[in-house]
């Protein structure tokens, strides 16, 4: 299998941290889409740790779930770590300033993401631009 689609699935942060455990071991999927589930900051952390050690997966669609700042922040270390990442969709997650920002300086040394989709959350019109202008830059 290469495609696991959760989406909609009602995750907690204790499956997230199931699916986390699971990713940092698996070497088939190349996408996992986790869109709508409501999980936290908790277990969209834990993903984002997976993502450290994850040497497969190209796409991750995490629309719509409550991962906030403190997610956010993660998974923009994360980034610093990853190099077989291309598409990573975190629309609607309520990541502020303090996420995007942190995500900014992840994108200048990845080089492998192409697809980064951060619309809908609550940054100001400064982190916007500063995350355009570094993305289109790849």
């Amino acid at each position: 299998m290469e495609r696991l689609s959760l989406t909609c699935c009602g995750l907690t942060d204790n499956h997230a941290q199931l699916l986390a455990e699971f990713l940092t071991y698996d070497k088939t999927l190349s996408e996992v889409r986790l869109n709508f589930d409501g999980f936290g900051a908790l277990g969209g952390s834990t993903i984002a740790e997976a993502l450290k050690i994850n040497s497969k997966l190209t796409s991750l669609p995490i629309t719509d779930n409550n991962i906030g700042d403190p997610g956010g922040r993660v998974f923009a270390k994360a980034l610093k770590c990853n190099s077989t990442l291309r598409t990573l969709q975190m629309d609607h997650c309520r990541t502020g300033n303090g996420g995007g920002t942190v995500t900014a300086g992840a994108l200048i040394v990845n080089k492998t993401l192409r697809d980064f989709i951060l619309t809908h959350n609550t940054l100001s019109d400064p982190v916007k631009t500063l995350i355009d202008g570094i993305f289109t830059q790849h």
